[in-house]
């Protein structure tokens, strides 16, 4: 078969595979705005995409691709995430079926592969809910894995290592399997292996440094009680979990493959792909409580290597191998080329990202308010560079998460945080302040002078001192009637980001200020 009669029939059975995926989850695909969306981390990569180069919430703000490649597609994240995940999948099928024709899989097994992974429930679910990032994720794990089996440059695994990351660092417990990959074939393949595992760690680790050096996510804790709780879960949901795990056949089709002989050496390179698979969501931070049904999403990475162990229990009924294609020398050009394109990878993200200090949203695992908390913060941040007043008032910041319409949205409490009782964003009722502190988000882009001007009433006479990023501003005092009191700010009491307003009183649990309305107000810079 003629190399331009199989990237056609590549195409075609991707294209139709993933064109009745889609068909059959259109209305699932239809029924996401902005809100609704279906899961928190899809809320966390819009806002991500409406404004790639400011920071989020950790650690889902440091997965940039995704969100960077939609920003660039117009028609609004509703339309450009879906076109990402299926543009992603498509890659990851034509991909898939070169690694597989690499294999020795006879051009129709490759073709039955490519399907396998298109039709496999991961693949359906994430097409059906399409605002994340493991599908671009996976593609570039499979172009991993082609790259071992072509036997390619390192250069070419560090790229795409530094790719993944970009994608999604849990990619990182992926990349073991260079060594196991090239062990066979190269005498250095350790040392191959631990070059892209660093790359890849240097990668995020630079993320890190040059974005958000003062936020730290907590390491997974791998202690009796998780394990307690997935052994739990295992007990309490067996056919759930068996359900999940078959992945709609494909899962007893590869155990059936790798007993037999001739998978031997294919598990002895790959395999650690499958158990980088199981490891990823019981390290994961956030996924202990939901790791069943967090599970046939992270599936996902595992297809690609359980297909051929399926294709080679295939072999036991109908010839499916050929002898792999001989390994051709790679021109050195593309290692170069791969090279210079790490370079420009690790560089451009940290050349255009804003380093705009965002507060730490860590622990608030509500879309919601991720949503609009980073909405709200860059549009009055925004307005006070452009040297507008912003007026936020109470009886006009109504918002409930329940029932609410999309016009609503930007009616979040967004700027309210600690000392306003539970949950104060969501607000409908009056603003008291439940402790002797409380604290207002004041954003700000170009540190510049700002009045604050506060609308308050206490049940007694109570004073009151602000400050800002724990800078005394200055002092008032709050009577029975509605009050207002000004604060100048100076510029250099201010960074960009989002800057802390304390408000501190005494006897607040007696007195209990109400806040009517908060201004912020740029001073005009003296002639």
């Amino acid at each position: 078969m003629t190399t331009a009669r199989e990237a056609a029939l590549a195409a075609t059975v991707t294209a139709a595979t993933l064109g009745l995926q889609a068909a059959r989850h259109l209305d699932d695909i239809r029924s996401y705005h902005a809100p609704p969306l279906p899961a928190f981390d899809a809320f966390a990569y819009v806002a991500m995409a409406e404004h790639p180069t400011i920071f989020t919430v950790m650690p889902w703000g440091h997965r940039i691709l995704t969100p960077w490649i939609a920003h660039a597609i117009p028609g609004g994240p509703s339309i450009a995430f879906p076109v990402v995940t299926l543009g992603a999948f498509a890659l990851a099928g034509l991909l898939l079926y070169a690694f597989l024709r690499r294999l020795g899989a006879r051009p129709w097994a490759a073709a039955l592969g490519t399907a396998a992974f298109a039709l496999s429930p991961p693949t359906g679910e994430l097409i059906a809910a399409p605002f994340l990032v493991e599908p671009l994720a996976c593609a570039l794990l499979i172009a991993l894995l082609l790259a071992l089996e072509m036997d390619l440059d390192v250069a070419v695994l560090v790229l795409l290592a530094v790719l993944g990351i970009w994608a999604k660092e849990a990619v990182v417990v992926f990349l073991p399997v260079v060594c196991f990959a090239r062990r066979q074939r190269r005498p250095r393949a350790w040392r191959d292996g631990a070059v892209v595992f660093a790359s890849a760690v240097v990668a995020a680790a630079l993320l890190h440094v040059a974005w958000t050096p003062g936020m730290h996510t907590p390491l997974p804790d791998l202690g009796p009680e998780r394990w307690h709780l997935i052994g739990a879960s295992m007990a309490a949901e067996p056919g759930r979990w068996l359900g999940v795990l078959a992945l709609g056949g494909l899962g007893p089709a590869a155990i059936a493959g790798a007993l037999r002989l001739r998978a031997r050496p294919y598990l002895g390179r790959y395999a650690w792909i499958v158990a980088g698979t199981f490891a990823q969501p019981l390290l994961a931070q956030y996924a202990i409580h939901q790791v069943v049904g967090e599970m046939n999403r992270y599936l996902l990475y595992a297809v690609p290597a359980l297909v051929p162990l399926a294709l080679i229990a295939l072999d036991r009924v109908v010839p499916v191998f050929d002898a792999p294609p001989p390994a051709t020398a790679a021109p050195r050009l593309l290692g170069r080329l791969a090279a210079a394109a790490t370079v420009v990878a690790l560089v451009f993200p940290l050349a255009v990202l804003d380093r705009y200090r965002r507060l730490d949203l860590q622990g608030r695992r509500d879309g919601l308010y991720i949503l609009g908390f980073c909405r709200g913060t860059l549009n009055t941040a925004r307005k006070l560079r452009d040297g507008a007043a912003v007026l936020l008032k109470m009886d006009e910041r109504r918002f409930t998460p329940q029932g609410f319409e999309a016009e609503e949205f930007e009616r979040m409490r967004w700027f309210l945080r600690d000392g306003w009782g539970p949950a104060p964003w969501y607000g409908t009722e009056e603003a008291l302040m439940q402790s002797d502190r409380a604290t207002l988000v004041l954003p700000c882009l170009t540190p510049a002078p700002i009045e604050i001007t506060l609308a308050l009433s206490a049940a007694t006479e109570t004073p009151l001192r602000l400050s800002v990023n724990g800078r005394p501003i200055g002092e008032g005092l709050v009577s029975t009637a509605r009050t207002r009191l000004r604060f100048e700010v100076p510029a250099d009491a201010l960074f960009r980001g989002d800057n802390m307003v304390a408000l501190d009183v005494t006897g607040v649990l007696a007195a209990h200020p109400r806040l009517y309305a908060v201004a912020y107000s740029p001073i005009p810079r003296s002639p």
